[in-house]
């Protein structure tokens, strides 16, 4: 049994301005429920004037690719250089569980920022990996501060950013994954109240303006977040893993490899893991967690109103 402490937090239509429009103006289209469309990929929604939620697929900008690695990686060195990883791991550490939480989130982090090229079973989808971030400024001046510190070495953006959670799925599949929600130890600024289903909710809606069949969103929370999400969401808009007939649903097979199945609401089967696909999705469904699978109706996280 793998002990994780952690990790997983595992996501309006309007075709015309989908992610993947190819423009690059800074302002390509008039905003959507308060969304703006600043960039290719790139959305942003203003919430208060120290709080901008923003999702980009950094992947398709090599620049901004790096960056977000390297913030990954400044967070786990600080970490490592605080405490060590004796003291996270050592067998009375709950003292330091935030942080053991926090680094085991960005180490995968950078794995998965590592798959942007990641294609599936079927050659023609590819893994859409991109980053949800709660900023104290808006994307623009974020920007600029990121441009500058690839000249000087100078990481004077990592303050800025509150909170990131990534979001990953393939195009034609009825469900986004929201992993490794997790508050950044560089911020500097005020904190907000209810910001990570904040930011759950704002991924689901940004996936929604281009991909509105999406049905789900998939995770695996820690206790924190699990709390968080059934006081907020309504009893008949999530389920847990030991569901017995759940929208997304383990098939035990005893001469192999166990399949899994996801239903729309009429519980029709829409999309079969099997030997096939399983590769895909075998490192979130089928390992050894120590926290359950949480699938919640897609629509419906969007539609949270919060506070």
């Amino acid at each position: 049994m793998k002990t994780m402490s952690l990790w997983i937090a595992i996501f309006l239509l309007m075709p015309a301005y989908s992610m993947e429009r190819d423009s690059l103006d800074s302002s390509i289209a008039p905003p959507v429920d308060g969304i703006e469309i600043l960039e290719r990929n790139v959305y942003q929604k203003k919430l208060a004037d120290d709080l901008y939620l923003v999702m980009e697929r950094p992947s398709l900008n090599p620049k901004n690719l790096q960056g977000w690695k390297s913030f990954a990686k400044a967070i786990l060195f600080e970490i490592e250089k605080r405490y060590g990883e004796t003291a996270l791991y050592k067998e009375d550490s709950s003292e330091y569980g935030f942080y053991r939480g926090v680094y085991e989130t960005f180490d995968i982090y950078n794995r998965i920022l590592d798959w942007s090229d990641k294609k599936s079973y079927d050659a023609s989808q590819e893994l859409q990996v991109w980053i949800a971030q709660a900023l104290n400024i808006n994307y623009f001046h974020l920007k600029k501060k990121f441009d500058l510190s690839l000249e000087s070495n100078e990481n004077d953006w990592h303050k800025d950013v509150e909170m990131t959670m990534c979001i990953i799925f393939y195009p034609t599949d009825p469900f986004q994954m929201h992993i490794g929600i997790s508050r950044n130890i560089f911020y500097e600024g005020v904190k907000h109240p209810q910001l990570s289903l904040k930011l759950h909710s704002f991924a689901a809606q940004v996936t929604r303006l281009s991909y509105s069949e999406k049905l789900y969103m998939i995770t695996r929370p820690l206790y924190n977040m699990w709390s968080i999400l059934i006081t907020h969401l309504p009893k008949n808009s999530y389920q847990e893993e030991d569901h017995p007939n759940g929208w997304i649903q383990e098939i035990t097979h005893y001469n192999g490899p166990s399949s899994w199945v996801i239903k729309d609401s009429d519980r029709k089967i829409i999309l079969m893991m099997n030997d096939r696909n399983r590769a895909d999705y075998d490192w979130l469904l089928s390992e050894d967690w120590d926290v359950d699978l949480f699938s919640v109706n897609l629509k419906t996280l969007a539609d949270l109103k919060l506070s």
